[in-house]
């Protein structure tokens, strides 16, 4: 039996699972460090708080969110191994081990507040956002994301271990962003409003965090509680320009875009961030040179004034013997005679007799310049080497350029496989100042495999000329789906093999859905109140991923229930034809029409997440009458 007080379980076991520590106290579960008997190894075990008894509908969510937690592949998201019940009804999920501490002692280990570097806290928060990113896909949002659920491996890694807690919505704590506060916290403004959490909702938390790690403390508040929301859409807490100085202005662009409390003015997927992160991570390591490259300027009319000093003084020596009457008369009527001497040597014009012409910043001299570090190539910044898409992905690559190209160039974006080279696209224009970004969709995407790089090239329009071109990136492209028949290695003899085909078999009272941004085969399930592997197996699914528009067999109860224009009455069949003998073929069964939205219904901007609510029972249509 497990306690109610889950501070004191050391010894106790469940099932295969000696507990040895409590850890960390969640909303609505615990977090345990214990010890599998049988295998003899540790494991996390995460334990809801809550029996099936009292709340079957809590204790549904949590088993359907660990069991598709267990499927998710990514270095930041700790793997399920297990999931159960103990023998009074307590769900549990196993969690593998692995040594380390949570985020908060690690900025509690930097003394008095010290920030953390700037490109180890933006690479941290790169990874949590890619974690983030994953769950995203599979419609899982992170309940509470705050330093103190994030555990941090002994080489660095973020893990984020509590994926699989279902969403429990609590009223805001007294004082929390009021009077009383003295910092933000970690939870949005629409949790702490009671609304349902969202995509964006995680990256104002992930903010939060940046923001922590950058400037050693939590987002401070206005002292005055009346100065705290000004403007409902402006950033209501102390700038990080002012908590910690001298940082590139991406960084302070990125943390921004983190925090505005209207969820709109946030970024709108964990795709963006990244992408908003690498660049912030490019501008830091930049920095420095940047300001490098303008200290020799001071220096540079120095290096001109010396040899045109010399190339004048020569000249007014050769006039000088050939018997001038005038040192300004001749310097006026000689020079355009001297036809060895470069235009470019004079400087000015005529010049007063005995005076040494002083270039001036205007001089047309060319010595050869010295080019910018890191200015010779075209410097990308997503996606970063080895980044792994599909052809049901859209890829997008964004690169950095200071100028714009010229009359008759653009950048093209080239994929190269061995020695075949594909243009993707091309952009004669930035998307935002001096960035730019390519997306391709993967049908246009003409090669896959692990050998593949990309490339962004300044050329002519034709494509003859390169002007600058960026490395060549290492990129991984993979079909969309495996097929059933393996091709055969040359030299293996080949067998035939039959496989099964999977046959769509919706049940009575199914309809056909199609799929819209933000849907997840969990959401769809735990509305309709059953189990995920029940819809991959009616539908043939081979993937917990879906893409937008796909068609789904799904009861009823799992379509979101939004307003939607009305629709057309479906036209009714043609009656039956008699047949010979005068006999009554029998009724044809109508076919399942979806009682959702319409394919063609404009879908909300931006997507909104599905409230955490007791989902409806599925009803399935009276049958035919016979």
């Amino acid at each position: 039996m497990v306690a109610r007080d889950k501070e004191n379980l050391s010894g106790q076991q469940i099932g295969n699972y000696e507990i040895e520590s409590h850890i960390a106290a969640r909303k609505a579960s615990d977090l345990f460090l214990a010890r599998d008997v049988k295998l003899e190894r540790l494991v996390f075990l995460e334990v809801l708080r809550t029996t099936t008894d009292e709340d079957e509908n809590l204790a549904a969510r949590f088993r359907r969110r660990m069991e598709t937690v267990s499927q998710l592949k990514d270095p930041s998201i700790a793997v399920v191994s297990d999931s159960d019940t103990t023998d009074d009804g307590f769900p549990y999920a196993v969690i593998d081990y692995f040594p380390g501490t949570t985020l908060a002692d690690k900025l509690a280990e930097l003394s008095h507040g010290q920030p953390m570097p700037v490109i180890e806290a933006l690479e941290l928060t790169k990874q949590i956002a890619h974690a983030l990113g994953v769950a995203h896909t599979a419609g899982l949002i992170h309940h509470d994301l705050r330093p103190e659920n994030v555990m941090v491996r002994e080489d660095g890694t973020p893990v984020l271990i509590d994926l699989g807690l279902p969403v429990v919505l609590s009223p805001a704590a007294p004082g929390v962003n009021g009077a009383e506060s003295e910092m933000l916290d970690y939870a949005s403004p629409e949790e702490l409003e009671g609304k349902q959490l969202t995509r964006r909702s995680n990256i104002y938390s992930l903010g939060i965090i940046l923001y922590e790690l950058l400037s050693g403390h939590r987002p401070k508040l206005p002292v005055l509680p009346f100065d705290i929301f000004p403007q409902a859409n402006m950033p209501k807490e102390e700038p990080l320009e002012e908590a910690r100085p001298g940082l590139a202005g991406e960084t302070y662009r990125l943390v921004r875009n983190c925090l505005w409390r209207q969820e709109w003015s946030r970024f709108e997927t964990a795709d963006e961030l990244i992408t908003a992160i690498e660049t912030a991570i490019f501008s830091e390591q930049e920095l420095p040179k940047a300001t490098g490259w303008g200290a020799p300027k001071r220096n540079r009319p120095l290096v001109y004034i010396i040899p045109v000093a010399l190339l004048v003084l020569g000249l007014l020596g050769f006039l000088a013997l050939r018997g001038a009457r005038n040192g300004q008369a001749e310097a006026a009527g000689e020079t355009p005679a001297v036809q060895n001497t470069p235009d470019d040597a004079i400087v000015g014009g005529p010049t007063e007799a005995g005076a040494t012409a002083a270039p001036t910043e205007t001089s047309t001299v060319e010595l050869p310049t010295e080019q910018p570090s890191g200015s010779s190539m075209v410097t990308v910044l997503s996606p970063g080497p080895g980044r792994e898409f599909t052809l049901q992905d859209t890829v997008t690559f964004d690169w950095y350029w200071p100028t714009l190209p010229e009359p008759g160039q653009h950048f093209a974006v080239y994929l190269i496989d061995g020695e075949s080279e594909y243009q993707l696209g091309a952009l004669t224009e930035p998307n935002n100042g001096i960035s730019y970004r390519l997306a391709v969709s993967g049908d246009e995407i003409p090669a896959t495999g692990e050998d593949l790089t990309w490339q962004v090239r300044l050329e002519s329009i034709d494509g003859g000329n390169v002007q600058v071109e960026s490395d060549l990136v290492p990129i991984v492209i993979r079909a969309a789906e495996p097929t059933a028949a393996a091709t055969p290695e040359p030299g293996t003899p080949t067998a035939t093999v039959t496989v099964e085909a999977c046959v769509v078999s919706p049940p009575p009272g199914w309809v056909v859905y199609n799929v819209r941004e933000g849907d997840a085969l969990s959401d769809l399930a735990e509305r309709a109140n059953l189990e995920v592997e029940t819809l991959i197996e009616v539908n043939c699914l081979t993937s917990l991923l879906l893409s937008v528009g796909q068609p789904l067999w799904v009861p009823l109860a799992a379509v979101p229930r939004t307003p939607t224009p009305p629709s057309a009455p479906p036209t009714n069949p043609p009656p039956p034809a008699p047949t010979s003998g005068g006999t009554t073929p029998d009724p044809v069964q109508p076919s399942a029409t979806p009682q959702g939205p319409p394919t063609n219904t404009p879908e909300p901007e931006p997507p909104t997440e599905t409230p955490v609510t007791d989902p409806p029972t599925a009803t399935a249509p009276a049958p035919p009458p016979p």
